[in-house]
């Protein structure tokens, strides 16, 4: 089988911390080409349940956020003089937009990644006005986010040290508080800040706390999943190499951590730097793997990894608890049947919704995987 690869990465294989801070999530856009063309600003109603009026694209004031609001961000501060309105979502890699869906919010502009966020268009309430184009830098549109006349920017999951001062003279700006917080990208964090700033405290409560829920409910229907360690694994092109996605700490080890999966003592290894060498095959193992496969073919992958001497040596191999994911610019293939979304993404980035999206995707996929 041969499927065109996924667009991820673009350029060397960095750790995720370095990528991030390179602008290198709006780069993964432009190896897939562009998800869709500019719209018409005014074709989209944009409201959601409680809006104000025609013109509000958010649900109605709790009345527990006092205004004027100071905005702290690691590049400077903005104050919001009263409750914003109009929303943009500037972050490439779409965590912005998809806070605000969660939020039941249609921003008035966002990022092209958007489009591949199944998880994220299912919630919004109304379509986005205007999509960007992201491209290598990371850079925003200054002047396509101005022509939308917002009243709040946010924008989560990159530095924008040198955008700041141009985005403030847009609107006020909700951003990281540090580069640290900036890079690690703490949905939770990110949402209670999103929450206040818009006077939906409650909601952003409840968005957090049906996520756990909802986990919750998981690990219980679950119970096979219970102690067992896994490993994901991404492996690139050649020239990209193979990379160690669940390291200690990241995002996709914390989805396998709720679903009943404990900590892999392996994966501290690959916290400072995701390669793996193929020396450090060994490294690997675990109860369950599931491989994220970048190469576009079936061969490519044997050739590169299926087929190494130390990967046919793993524990986890010759129990066959191994799942393999084909990742294409339209989802994934498993078992040969291809579905939607970009599952790689919601792993790696996704916040409440593809965190959930992701977990409905790879529980089934697991339950096979480790079946006896």
């Amino acid at each position: 089988m041969t499927i065109a690869p996924a667009p991820f990465p673009v350029g060397p294989r960095v750790s995720r911390a370095a990528f991030l801070a390179a602008g290198g999530l709006a780069g993964l856009l432009a190896l897939g080409g562009c998800a869709g063309e500019e719209r018409d600003a005014g074709g989209a109603d944009g409201g959601g349940a409680g809006a104000e009026d025609g013109d509000a694209r958010l649900p109605a004031a709790e009345g527990t956020t006092t205004y004027p609001l100071t905005l702290t961000t690691a590049w400077g501060e903005t104050e919001l003089v009263e409750r914003p309105r109009r929303i943009a979502a500037v972050s490439p890699a779409g965590r912005d937009c998809e806070l605000l869906a969660a939020l039941g919010i249609t921003p008035v502009v966002a990022a092209e990644m958007v489009e591949r966020a199944v998880w994220t268009l299912e919630a919004l309430p109304g379509e986005i006005p205007e999509i960007f184009p992201a491209d290598h830098s990371g850079i925003t549109p200054h002047e396509t986010v101005a022509a939308t006349e917002p009243d709040l920017i946010v924008v989560f999951g990159k530095s924008i040290a040198d955008e700041f001062e141009q985005l403030s003279a847009i609107a006020p700006v909700l951003a990281a508080t540090s580069e640290d917080a900036a890079l690690e990208a703490d949905w939770r964090t990110e949402l209670s800040a999103l929450g206040e700033a818009l006077d939906l405290v409650a909601a952003a409560d409840g968005v957090i706390a049906d996520h756990d829920r909802w986990f919750e409910s998981a690990r219980e229907e679950n119970p096979q999943f219970d102690g067992l360690s896994p490993t994901y694994v991404v492996q690139y092109a050649e020239e990209y190499g193979f990379a160690y996605f669940s390291s200690t700490g990241s995002d996709p080890e914390q989805l396998f951590l709720d679903l009943g999966f404990a900590p892999n003592p392996l994966a501290e290894q690959f916290v400072d730097d995701d390669a793996v060498s193929p020396e450090m095959l060994s490294l690997i193992d675990a109860d369950v793997l599931v491989i994220g496969d970048n190469t576009g073919d079936d061969a490519e992958l044997e050739r590169l990894l299926t087929g190494q001497e130390l990967f046919q040596q793993l524990e986890v191999v010759r129990d066959g608890h191994v799942a393999e994911l084909h990742l294409s610019e339209a989802g994934y293939v498993v078992d040969g049947d291809e579905k939607e979304g970009n599952l790689a993404w919601a792993l790696a980035q996704g916040g409440p919704l593809g965190k959930q999206w992701a977990a409905e995707q790879l529980i089934p996929i697991l339950r096979t995987t480790l079946a006896p």
